[in-house]
This record gives structure tokens, C-alpha cells and sequence, in this order.
């Protein structure tokens, strides 16, 4: 009883503190809609058993069910049920139960391995033995990830972000030519949408810090290489790219998941930035910049000779 009193107060105020600030006040029907296919895609994940069940509070659910109480709040402001349908679209764990996931023996075949922070690349065996088996890693330029083709796990445009700055907060006025003082202030008919966008194509390697149950559905992936030493892994991968591009800057840190609604300008760091809704993947990514501006890259494949001795390959 103390816990879902608990609960109700936090609500409240999350509903409170989103009234105070409606930044959802000037989105579309179906931008509210694909919002709520976002929250809701990492708000679920999918259990040991095989169910889908919320993320835990102390798993960062607790930030998720904020935003989805924003949510409720404005369609309450709006007078409007939930769409009919609203889930349709959303990317949800897929549930096996009774059975359990396909992946869960290989985790527990990992666990030993995961006590200490770790990387790892989700795919499929017939590509990723010959990785594991070679040291030989294909590199993507960012621009192949918008390809149709691949999944929603997979799909996105690299070289773009877009976000939102709220109508009641920005202030534009009229200037006089002869005076250059601010005369009329101009109000804009609804949030302002700021899309940034790289002048080059870069290459991009994409890991995940997380080994998670659902992952290995999204990525339609079978196997997995564990990487337990990721720092000495990083370093033969900087030394093996700049054997192809020496002139190259390379970069390999965690990505940044940012609400389009909730963060500013100078928080974005293009190349490693994503939108929020693919934040349950936890990815980690090497980057790397050319000097000068590029495009019309190819895949490359560079050699990190033998990774045995840093890394684990599983397969489901």
C-alpha cells in the first residue's frame, strides 16, 4: 500500500511539472502518437520467462515512466482518449512465453563474463564467425545506416538530427534597417523544428555496453562476439583503420540519447547523438573524421589480426 501511495505522489508530480511546462502543447496528433510508440519502446523489455514487463525503476524505468506520464497529461489537456490503435508502430520486446528467449542460455553462458564493463556486436553467425575467426571487421560509412533494407533496430539517419525548440520560447522580433533597433516582436505559429546535419559522410562501428535478452530479436542477430577488453580491442581497431586511412581521426565512446523536445543545442554532438527512442540499445560506436569533407564512401575492411585472447563468440 505504501508503495503504490508512493507512486500515485510521483505521478502527481510528474503531471504538476509538466503543466508547468507543456513542451508537448504544439505537436501533431501523430507526432503525440509516434512519442508514445518511442516511450513505450523502451519503456517494456522482456524477461527471463520469456513476458514482457515494464523496466525496473532502479534500470533507468523510472525516467521512462515520467515521460509517459507527460503523455497522459496532455491528452488529458487535449480532451482526447488514446488513439485507437496507438501502440501500432511501437518496437516492443517479442515475447516467447511460455518458452524461454531464444537468447537467454547464451546469457547465462556469458554471465561469468559480464561482471566488468564490456562491449559487444550483435549478428549473424555466417558474418560474424569469419570477424571472430580472421580479426577482419567491416567498417560502414554513416550514410549506409538511412538504407530501407534494414531494420528499425538498425535504421537511421547518421548524418542528421532533428529537434524542437517550444513556440513559447523563442523570442523573434523585426529589426529596423536604419536604426538596428528590435522593434516587433514575431510569435511562430508553433514549435520550431532545428535539424543539424554533417557536411561530411564518416565512418561508424556500432556496439552495444548491454547484453539484453530482446537485442538479439531487434537486430535479428544468432550470434554475438563478447568483447571483454574493450580498451585493447579500441586500440588494434584505431591502429588497423589508420593502416587504410592514416590521416583519419578516430573516436570510440558511448552515444547520447536525446529528447527532441527536452535538450539544447549544445548538447548534441552529431556523431554521437541518436534520438531517445532507440536509447535500450545502448550503443557504443567508434567514429571517424576525414580532415575534409567526404562522400561516396565505401565499406572498408580492416585487420585486427587475432582477438581470441580479448574476445568470446556465441552463438543461440
Amino acid at each position: 500500500m505504501a508503495n503504490s501511495t508512493l507512486t500515485l505522489k510521483r505521478h502527481e508530480l510528474w503531471a504538476f511539472q509538466y503543466r508547468s511546462r507543456r513542451y508537448l502543447q504544439h505537436t501533431t496528433d501523430p507526432g503525440l502518437k509516434q512519442r508514445f510508440c518511442d516511450v513505450m519502446t523502451n519503456l517494456t523489455t522482456l524477461t527471463a520467462a520469456g513476458q514482457i514487463g515494464p523496466l525496473l525503476p532502479e534500470h533507468g524505468g523510472a525516467s521512462w515512466m515520467e515521460l509517459f506520464t507527460h503523455l497522459m497529461e496532455e491528452y488529458k489537456l487535449r480532451n482526447q482518449p488514446f488513439p485507437h490503435r496507438i501502440l501500432e508502430g511501437a518496437v516492443l520486446p517479442k515475447p516467447t512465453f511460455p518458452s524461454h528467449p531464444a537468447a537467454q542460455g547464451l546469457v547465462e553462458k556469458l554471465k561469468p563474463f559480464i561482471q566488468r564493463p564490456y562491449v559487444l556486436k550483435l549478428g549473424k553467425a555466417r558474418y560474424l564467425r569469419e570477424s571472430f575467426e580472421t580479426g577482419v571487421w567491416r567498417i560502414s560509412p554513416a550514410s549506409t545506416y538511412s538504407d530501407p533494407s534494414l531494420n528499425f533496430a538498425q535504421r537511421d539517419s547518421e548524418l542528421e538530427l532533428t529537434t524542437f525548440t517550444l513556440k513559447s520560447e523563442i523570442k523573434l522580433h523585426i529589426q529596423d534597417k536604419i536604426t538596428g533597433e528590435l522593434k516587433t516582436e514575431i510569435k511562430p505559429i508553433g514549435d520550431i523544428a532545428v535539424t543539424s546535419r554533417s557536411i561530411t559522410d564518416y565512418y561508424a562501428g556500432c556496439f552495444s555496453k548491454k547484453l539484453d535478452l530482446r537485442l538479439f530479436d531487434d537486430f535479428e542477430a544468432d550470434c554475438c562476439i563478447l568483447i571483454i577488453d574493450y580498451a585493447e580491442f579500441a586500440r588494434r581497431m584505431f591502429e588497423a583503420f589508420k593502416r587504410w586511412e592514416p590521416d583519419w581521426e578516430g573516436y570510440f565512446t558511448d552515444v547520447s540519447y536525446l529528447d527532441p523536445y527536452n535538450c539544447k543545442r549544445d548538447q548534441i554532438d552529431l556523431f554521437f547523438a541518436k534520438h531517445f527512442r532507440y536509447s535500450y540499445q545502448h550503443e557504443v560506436r567508434f567514429v571517424w573524421l576525414p580532415k575534409e569533407p567526404r562522400h561516396n564512401l565505401d565499406h572498408i575492411f580492416v585487420n585486427l589480426g587475432d582477438i581470441k585472447d580479448i574476445c568470446i563468440f556465441a552463438t543461440l
